[in-house]
Formats: structure tokens, C-alpha cells, sequence
């Protein structure tokens, strides 16, 4: 333990901390939203099924990385378009959201590139009923999401924001329809969620 110590403390500090968001590579926006204090798979209780992935996408930081994703895919999507291209999806409502209520509420992006399960009524009211955000004591229910679409294939639950400086983890208590096994959770370590110095979740 003391040479892993060691060898943390000699290994300066991550990429986003040290450049741009727009000097990242793709291996790098892969690990922000992937395997970062910000992204954490979301595991059943037995942990017999692999994660889903998730990140916290109200965060800055993430806010930034999915930018910087979407800005790649337009530029390559320029340099390759062709008469027999599909035309893009209506207005972004979920972009729209995060302007009109900047540092309101907490985001949770899954990942769920198969929609059908959530066009169930049933399961969807079941999502909505059993999706909860504990922080300390006290839980939170869900307050709405945004489903996945063809151009972003994430679930985004919208929950409220009272993380308060003495909170030490977010523990999200999620059912996912369709999954292997829908009863899943996913916990973010307060103090690891700083970005240039600053709270960011």
C-alpha cells in the first residue's frame, strides 16, 4: 500500500486538469465518461451481471466532454456527408434544459441504446416509482428524465440538488427496464468530484 502511494503521488495530476478539453484524445474523452470520478458502472447486488454505464452529465467537466464528442461527430459527419444521409433529430429539449436550469438539478446519464423497454408503461411508471437518490439519510425521488434517443443513446434521470459540504457519497438506487437484472446501484464519492478546484457535480 505504501508503494501505491508512492506511485500516486508521483503521477501528477489527470488530464483535465492540464489541458483542454479540445487537446484531449479520444482514449481520454472515452475514460472521462467512462472510468472517472464522474463515470461509475451501475452494478446489481449480487454483482453477477456486468455494469451499465453511467456519469453524472450535469456535471461541468462531463458537460464539456460530451461537447467536445458532439463537435467531432459534426465535423466528421461534414467531411462524410452524402445526399443519401438521414436527417438530424428535432430540437435538443434536453440542451435546453441545462441552460434553463444551470446548477438546479443533479443528472444521471445511462446508458440504453435499446429504447423498447421504456415504451412499457408498466416498467416506466416502475423506473419512475423506484429510481431514488440517497445522500446521507435522506433520499430523494426521481423529479423526470429524458429518454434516449437514435443521436444520444442515454437515459437522463433529473434529480434535485442538496449536496451540502459535509455529504461524503451519492448513492443512486436505479431500476432499469430491459436490463439483465433492473435492480441496480451506483455511488459517486463527494471529495473525488472537484474539477479546477471547484465542487463539480
Amino acid at each position: 500500500m505504501i508503494w501505491v502511494a508512492v506511485l500516486l503521488a508521483f503521477a501528477g495530476p489527470p488530464f483535465w486538469e492540464t489541458k483542454p478539453v479540445r487537446q484531449w484524445s479520444q482514449d481520454e474523452l472515452h475514460e472521462l465518461l467512462h472510468d472517472s470520478p464522474w463515470a461509475r458502472p451501475a452494478v446489481d447486488a449480487s454483482s453477477v451481471f456486468g455494469g451499465v454505464q453511467t456519469y453524472l452529465a450535469s456535471s461541468r467537466i462531463v458537460q464539456e466532454a460530451e461537447a467536445e464528442m458532439a463537435r467531432r461527430r459534426g465535423k466528421a459527419k461534414a467531411e462524410t456527408a452524402s445526399n443519401s444521409e438521414e436527417p438530424e433529430e428535432g430540437p435538443d429539449d434536453y440542451r435546453e434544459f441545462l441552460k434553463e436550469n444551470a446548477g438546479k438539478s443533479l443528472v444521471l446519464a445511462v446508458h440504453y441504446p435499446d429504447t423498447k423497454p421504456l415504451a412499457n408503461s408498466k416498467e416506466a411508471q416502475l423506473m419512475e416509482n423506484e429510481c431514488i437518490m440517497k445522500i446521507g439519510r435522506k433520499k430523494y425521488k426521481m423529479q423526470g428524465h429524458f429518454p434516449p434517443t437514435r443521436r444520444d443513446p442515454y437515459l437522463r434521470l433529473l434529480f434535485p440538488k442538496p449536496i451540502g459540504p459535509s455529504d461524503k457519497r451519492i448513492v443512486f438506487e436505479l431500476y432499469l427496464p430491459g436490463t439483465d437484472s433492473p435492480f441496480r446501484d451506483v455511488q459517486y464519492i463527494v471529495k473525488e468530484l472537484v474539477y479546477q478546484g471547484q465542487p463539480d457535480y
